[in-house]
């Protein structure tokens, strides 16, 4: 992680809990591990942000949101093919 992405995760941590926390109020799952995939899917966000298109804080919450939608999709399936 270079400066610039560790100054931008200080700057974006609120927006990162309150996404990983609202997720969770809507389709549950464990709020340390969602915020732990959302701080790699941060990375993520901000390596393809394009400033043209626009704000940062968007994009973050944009690609947090679908990454945490798609593995919760994947772990439905998992259980429907093979439940615990």
């Amino acid at each position: 992680m270079s400066l610039n992405e560790s100054e931008t995760f200080e700057q974006m941590r609120k927006l990162i809990i309150k996404t990983a926390y609202d997720f969770q109020k809507n389709y549950g799952g464990d709020f340390h591990e969602l915020f732990a995939d959302s701080c790699l899917y941060f990375l993520e966000a901000i390596r393809t942000h394009n400033p043209e298109k626009g704000p940062i804080q968007k994009r973050v919450r944009f690609v947090l949101w679908n990454r945490m939608l798609d593995q919760r999709r994947s772990e439905l399936k998992r259980e429907k093919i093979c439940p615990r």
